[in-house]
């Protein structure tokens, strides 16, 4: 395989590998013995094809010194600001990632896009709120009508807490339009909706 020959060249060489190709590293013998990671639904079987390398699930991306491995598309913009902020600090990466309209560091890790069981449609309590709610977006719809809708309490506003102002959500008396940036139509000039 040409790429794998390719790979130990450069490793050879010197410099650091930052890949998204980790199967094409692992076959290369590039991460043995090392701490890596893929996309959460490739891990197990990266950890049964090649169990020299030490997958790790849970990681946006593995800094390894001189090999560096990433999670997926969105996880491969996360380590090219991690190698920028390396390389010329931290504005510059923050500048960057302003640039591409992306944060300039995501915590976390991978187990918040595994999908999960989120309870919803008719058997979750909240199943038939929504759809009554949109029904009615015509008319004002306050904290109370919704937690009467879902057969739940509503103290906060009925003891009078301030937390919840008792004044409706008002509907949109005419569809809103944008006129310019930042703009709607009835908007004073230079000030922007709230």
């Amino acid at each position: 395989m040409v790429l794998v020959h390719d790979l130990r060249r450069r490793r050879r060489e010197g410099g650091r590998l930052a890949e998204r190709g980790q199967f094409v590293l692992a076959e290369a013998g590039l991460l043995d013995g090392r701490r890596a990671t893929t996309h959460w639904a490739h891990t197990a079987l990266m950890q049964r094809r090649y169990p020299a390398v030490r997958v790790d699930p849970g990681v946006l991306y593995v800094d390894d010194t001189d090999v560096l491995t990433s999670a997926g598309k969105a996880a491969g913009m996360d380590l090219c600001l991690h190698l920028v902020r390396q390389d010329h600090g931290t504005a510059v990466a923050n500048t960057l990632a302003r640039t591409l309209v992306v944060p300039p560091h995501r915590p976390g890790g991978q187990a918040q896009f595994i999908p999960a069981a989120v309870a919803h449609g008719a058997g979750h309590v909240l199943g038939d709120v929504l759809p009554w709610a949109l029904d009615r977006l015509d008319r004002p719809t306050t904290v109370r009508d919704l937690a009467r809708e879902a057969r739940m309490s509503c103290a906060a506003t009925s003891a009078g807490s301030s937390a919840y102002p008792r004044k409706p959500i008002a509907a949109p008396s005419a569809p809103v339009r944008t006129t310019g940036p930042g703009r709607r139509s009835g908007s004073p000039a230079g000030r922007r909706p709230g």
